[in-house]
């Protein structure tokens, strides 16, 4: 079927961002019209192909570019050019007309025909109340259970999931996310023959390591099947299985009584939920036994509210639905109504914008097996989502803070009076 060019409005508007984006790119709309920044004889960077005028009118009515994503997905549209470079085009974000012109936009819009679908996405467990044990099992396990051999691809040898540490400008990935690991388990003070948790202990690397190195006995929790899977072959290959326990586990049911000399929560506290941080903190503290400490490890806002970058909206929607990111204000506050007293706040932004760009330039590189595991636009969204994302940390869209916390009632200080040779 053919459609008619872009109405005047419309075309000019649209032409506006598409003069402003910084690469050379192009858009094609249903074979009948083109809009380009790019010089007579220059080939673009970027490329996309518009196959239905409907995804322009629901791009202008509903003011979420994520429709382009969506659009995307369900082949409406194609797109040529390096998934890096889309970050670069997140003008279509800010498109903001007034007056008479943005009156004009929506009757033109309003006018294209529509796709027999809306451009929207509803997950199988939307019906259900955020941050039940339910929901939180089904949100976990779509993100965490995309399959091991996907992870791997991007991850590093110990497929550690979280923030590398940079101690060296030049340190490769592998060796960031072993001096993240051990830096860890010094600040925690692990002592040979500790009990210490790890709460959402992903593929148990940070576990291993502290058995390994530290001669503590492990215990991990997290709610992903996959990861699961991995951690008890890790146990069976390693031969650690007297000194390493995994269990399928919400932190809702850890042990009420004291249990675990010390605690670290890497990159979980985000699926918990604000209304839920009393009850997380207040667990935690439960299953501490006394001169314990706790390591809080977790994303965070720069706004108190919900951050409206394309990057955070895109992770909700594709990738990770029910993450929330506070202030870190809130996490020591609720922390500290919960029992706790603050030790230590270490921010490691910087090294997350690293080791998301790390991420996106391994699953670049493996691309091709990938698409073979997710299918070809599926693995080019989570392309785009790392890229996004180290974009994100790198301009302060997202941050992310270790917290390091004893409990408040033991009032007698048990720790060293300086950071030197600790934090």
């Amino acid at each position: 079927m053919s459609y008619s060019p872009l109405p005047p409005t419309l075309r000019s508007i649209l032409s506006e961002v598409v003069a402003a984006v910084p690469i050379g790119f192009t858009i094609e709309f249903w074979g009948s019209d083109t809009l380009s920044n790019c010089q007579p004889e220059q080939s673009p960077d970027m490329a996309f192909k518009i196959h239905h005028p409907g995804v322009i009118r629901q791009l202008i009515l509903k003011r979420d570019s994520l429709v382009l994503v969506e659009a995307y997905l369900r082949g409406y549209l194609d797109l040529f050019g390096k998934i890096a470079d889309l970050k670069c085009l997140d003008r279509f974000d800010e498109i903001e007309v007034g007056g008479i012109r943005a009156v004009k936009t929506l009757w033109e819009a309003w006018q294209l025909p529509d796709l027999e679908e809306s451009l929207s996405v509803e997950m199988g467990w939307n019906h259900l109340s955020k941050h039940t044990k339910e929901r939180d099992l089904q949100t976990v396990q779509y993100h965490y259970d995309r399959g091991n051999d996907f992870f791997s691809l991007y991850l590093d040898p110990l497929m550690v999931y979280t923030c590398a540490y940079f101690a060296k400008e030049d340190m490769s990935l592998k060796e960031a996310q072993e001096a993240k690991l051990d830096r860890i388990c010094r600040k925690l003070r692990l002592r040979s023959g500790e009990t210490f948790l790890d709460i959402g202990c992903g593929w148990g690397s940070l576990l291993v390591w502290a058995v390994e190195k530290y001669d503590v006995k492990g215990y991990g929790i997290t709610l992903a099947q996959k990861q699961y899977e991995y951690c008890c072959r890790t146990l069976e290959e390693k031969g650690l299985g007297d000194r390493l326990t995994f269990k399928l586990l919400d932190y809702r049911d850890l042990p009420t009584v004291p249990t675990f000399d010390k605690i670290a929560s890497i990159g979980m506290v985000e699926h918990v939920g604000r209304d839920n941080y009393s009850d997380y903190f207040k667990s935690v503290l439960r299953c501490l036994k006394p001169g314990g400490l706790f390591l809080n490890h977790g994303m965070t806002s720069h706004i108190d509210d919900k951050p409206d970058s394309l990057s955070y909206r895109f992770t909700q929607r594709y990738v990770s639905e029910d993450v929330e990111l506070p202030l870190v204000s809130t996490y020591l506050m609720e922390s500290e109504k919960a029992g706790w007293e603050v030790v230590d706040v270490d921010n490691w932004r910087p090294h997350y914008a690293k080791t998301f760009a790390a991420w996106a330039k391994l699953l670049e590189t493996n691309m091709e097996r990938g698409a073979e595991l997710l299918g070809d636009r599926m693995a080019n969204l989570w392309l785009l989502y790392l890229v996004g994302m180290s974009v994100a940390f790198d301009r302060y869209d997202i941050g992310v803070q270790q917290m390091l916390l004893r409990p408040k009632a033991e009032r007698q200080w048990n720790l060293p009076m300086t950071r030197e040779g600790w934090l």
